[in-house]
């Protein structure tokens, strides 16, 4: 027969056994079922135990780990249209100046500009006559050549045959080295005087045609002219050859007569 004491060993492990398995334990502990089997002996009871290690299920102690998170795009690709562009106009590198012409293309617009005849509309300094004012025009080359070939006022219509884009181009450069007109030149001079001619000569553009010193170019020399003052002034009313008309209220007989002496200061 069983001792007492041996008996309540059992019963304590027994109780142990099942506090223990009561108790929580952490989500990473491993179970422990134990097994007792009581063994006869001689002598007394052993208590044979056997230790059998089971995976504990899983258990769930917080909530379940989001997902990595999305990386943040870059903030300028979150910006509306207009600041987008905003903000790649400040990546951009800064315009670069308006290249000058060179001179050759410049010389052959001026050629050009009064063999079409384009002074006779716009003035022998393009400043604008029955036709708009053209020297420095802010009208950009594109939109002149689409006017030259499809006008949308009364101004006759050109074709590629007769002026291509390429001297188009070059008029352009020539109008856009024009120097602004500027005011009329005032005369003081009691008497034709040649300093004076020599200013008004400049200002109403004399020299793109007959040169800066009446040398001749597009027009006939006048350099130390041998027409008369009257001869002179008739031409200049009433041409007889490609040049455009200049009536009293464009260029004053007074005026004229200053031009004149000029002219025959230059065979001198």
């Amino acid at each position: 027969m069983m001792k007492p004491v041996t008996l309540a060993v059992i019963l304590l492990a027994v109780l142990g056994c099942a506090t223990e398995a009561a108790s929580p334990r952490p989500p990473t502990a491993t179970a422990v079922r134990i097994s007792i089997v009581a063994t006869p002996s001689p002598t007394r009871w052993f208590v044979s135990s056997t230790m059998t290690a089971t995976p504990e299920p899983t258990l769930i102690t917080s909530s379940p780990t989001p997902p990595a998170s999305t990386p943040v795009p870059n903030a300028h690709s979150q910006l509306p249209t207009a600041e987008a562009g905003i903000a790649s106009r400040h990546s951009q590198a800064p315009p670069q100046a308006t290249p000058v012409a060179p001179q050759e293309q410049v010389e052959e617009g001026q050629f050009l500009f009064y063999a079409l005849g384009c002074f006779y509309c716009h003035g022998v300094k393009a400043e604008g006559a029955v036709g708009p004012r053209l020297a420095r025009t802010s009208i950009s080359l594109d939109k002149v050549i689409s006017q030259v070939y499809q006008p949308e006022d009364e101004m006759p219509a050109f074709s590629k045959e007769r002026v291509s884009e390429r001297d188009l181009a070059a008029i352009y450069a020539y109008l856009q080295s024009l120097d602004p007109l500027g005011p009329r030149p005032t005369i003081t001079a009691d008497s034709p005087d040649s300093a004076a001619g020599a200013t008004l000569y400049r200002y109403f553009g004399c020299f793109g045609c007959h040169g800066s010193q009446g040398e001749g170019k597009f027009g006939p020399p006048l350099a130390g002219i041998a027409l008369s003052f009257k001869e002179m002034r008739a031409r200049v009313r009433e041409p007889k050859q490609p040049m455009p008309p200049f009536g009293p209220e464009y260029v004053s007989d007074e005026e004229l007569a200053h031009i004149y002496a000029f002219l025959q200061s230059l065979a001198q």
